[in-house]
C-alpha cells in the first residue's frame, strides 16, 4: 500500500500542518477484480466524495472518487483512477480528463479547466454542444470549421501557438483539448494596464511575428487575430499563444480566399472589399497585426465607431487613422513607421511578416 502524510517514511509526503504524520493508507486486495481501499489514520479527518471516512474504517475506491485531505482544502484533492478499468475501456473524454474551472462560454461553446485524470495535468477544453444549433447548414459549418482546427492544430508545434491535446466526440459534443493559458486574454490585460511599453509590446509583437510566419511556412491563414485569442501563458514575462483556429484556413503560396470573415475592428480592408474585387491573401494577418501593435502601444483601436463619420468601415477601407496627442507623443518614430507598414492599405504594399522580423524598431 501506499502511506500519504507529512512524516519522512511516508510513500507520498504532503508538507502542511493540517495533514497528520500518516494520514490515511491507499493498498490494493488481491482478488478479481482487484480491489482499492482507503483507510484514515489521521486526526483532521478524510474524504472521499465530500464523506468523512470513519477512523479505521476502510472504504472501497471507485474509478473517478475524489479524495480530499482535511475540509480546509477547498480546492485541494485528488482523483482515484483504476487503471484496470481503462485499460478495457475506451479513451473517451470524461474517463480520462475532470472538468473544472469555467474560464469563458460562447454561443454554442465553453472553456473549461480540464485535468488529467492520469498525470494530473492542466489544460484546456473547448466544449461545443451541438445541440445548441437548431440549423442543418449552420451545424454543418460548424463542424467544418472544427474539423480545420483540430487539423491545423494537429500539425502546428510553436511556442507561441496553443498546441491540441486530444479531440473528442461524444454523443453531440464535441471537446478540444488544447494548452492551459492560465493567465487570461491580452486584452484584459491590456485593459488592466491601459496600454503596453514599447518593450513590452516588442516582446508581445515578435512572438506573434514567429508565430504567423511558422503558419505562412505551413500555409496556413489565422483571419481572426484581435487581442481576445492572443493567451498569457505568463503575464509577468508576456509569454503569450495565439489561439482559436476557428476561421483558419490551408492555402497554398499564391492561394487566394474569398470569404468574408473576422472582427470588425480587426479586419483587412481587401477583405471588406472582396464581394466587389474578389479576393486576398494571407497578408490579412499582417494587417491584423498591425491593428493589435496599435492598442498595445496606445490602449485604444485606431479604427472605431466611436471615431464615425465615416463609419469603422470605411474609415477602414480608406486607412483612416491617426496618432493623436497626448496618448503617442512618448511613442518612438521606429514604432509609428512599422504600425504604418502594417496598416498599408494595399496588401501588395504591406510589410511581409519576413520584413517586420528585419524592422530596425524590433
Amino acid at each position: 500500500g501506499y502511506h500519504i502524510g507529512r512524516h519522512k517514511t511516508c510513500d507520498v509526503r504532503i508538507q502542511n500542518p493540517h495533514i497528520s504524520n500518516h494520514h490515511c493508507l491507499i493498498y490494493r486486495v488481491s482478488s478479481s477484480p482487484p480491489r482499492v481501499y482507503l483507510e484514515d489514520t489521521s486526526t483532521n479527518g478524510t474524504f472521499v466524495n465530500g464523506r468523512r471516512v470513519g477512523k479505521s474504517k476502510p472504504v472501497e475506491l471507485r474509478d473517478g472518487d475524489e479524495i480530499q485531505l482535511v475540509r480546509s482544502f477547498h480546492d485541494r484533492f485528488f482523483v482515484f483512477q483504476n487503471l484496470a478499468v481503462h485499460r478495457t475501456e475506451p479513451c473517451l473524454f470524461k474517463q480520462s480528463y475532470l472538468l473544472a474551472d469555467h474560464l469563458g462560454k460562447g454561443a454554442f461553446a465553453e472553456v473549461k479547466v480540464a485535468i488529467n485524470r492520469v498525470t494530473g495535468q492542466r489544460y484546456a477544453a473547448k466544449i461545443i454542444d451541438r445541440n445548441k444549433i437548431t440549423k442543418i447548414e449552420k451545424r454543418r459549418k460548424m463542424d467544418k470549421n472544427f474539423q480545420i482546427e483540430t487539423s491545423i492544430l494537429s500539425r502546428v508545434r510553436h511556442p507561441a501557438i496553443v498546441q491540441v491535446h486530444g479531440v473528442f466526440r461524444e454523443h453531440d459534443k464535441l471537446y478540444l483539448v488544447l494548452d492551459l493559458a492560465a493567465d487570461g486574454e491580452l486584452f484584459d490585460e491590456i485593459v488592466r494596464r491601459e496600454f503596453l511599453g514599447e518593450r513590452e509590446t516588442r516582446r508581445v509583437l515578435l512572438q506573434l511575428l514567429l508565430a504567423i510566419r511558422h503558419l505562412n511556412r505551413l500555409g496556413v491563414v489565422h483571419r481572426d487575430i484581435k487581442l481576445e485569442n492572443i493567451l498569457l501563458a505568463d503575464k509577468e514575462q508576456l509569454r503569450i499563444k495565439l489561439a482559436d483556429f476557428g476561421l483558419a484556413k490551408i492555402v497554398g503560396e499564391q492561394t487566394f480566399m474569398k470569404t468574408v470573415c473576422g472582427t470588425p475592428m480587426y479586419v483587412a480592408p481587401e477583405v471588406l472589399k472582396v464581394r466587389t474585387q474578389g479576393e486576398y491573401d494571407r497578408q490579412v494577418d499582417m494587417w491584423s497585426l498591425g491593428v493589435v501593435l496599435y492598442i498595445c502601444l496606445c490602449g485604444f483601436p485606431p479604427f472605431s465607431d466611436e471615431l464615425s463619420p465615416p463609419p469603422m468601415r470605411d474609415q477602414i477601407i480608406a486607412g483612416m487613422y491617426a496618432f493623436p496627442a497626448p496618448y503617442w507623443d512618448s511613442v518612438s518614430p521606429g514604432a509609428m513607421d512599422l504600425v504604418r507598414r502594417m496598416l498599408a492599405v494595399d496588401p501588395k504594399k504591406r510589410i511581409t511578416v519576413d520584413a517586420a522580423l528585419a524592422h530596425p524598431w524590433l
